[in-house]
């Protein structure tokens, strides 16, 4: 006995998975800016480059640069705080 599968559900309920799990790791991603001073720290300065702001927060610039393809740019660090 074999089901049918319908591939149409079965892409609709994946793509709803994939993006409840996006939209909780945006929260957890807010919650680390937050944790760090990110926010504390934009809000005092204002406009700043990405260098300013590692530099205020005492992050190491990859670990809040916002372009996913910065790993290409720079070797992966493993802690955040220079």
């Amino acid at each position: 006995m074999s089901e049918v599968i319908d591939e149409a559900r079965l892409e609709e309920i994946a793509g709803k998975a994939v993006g409840d799990v996006a939209s909780a790791l945006s929260i957890f991603m807010a919650y680390l800016g937050d944790q760090a001073g990110i926010f504390d720290t934009l809000d005092r300065m204002g406009r700043v480059t990405l260098d300013g702001l590692a530099q205020e927060t005492g992050l190491i610039p990859t670990c809040i640069d916002h372009d996913p393809r910065a790993h290409l740019r720079r070797p992966m660090v493993m802690m955040c705080h220079g």
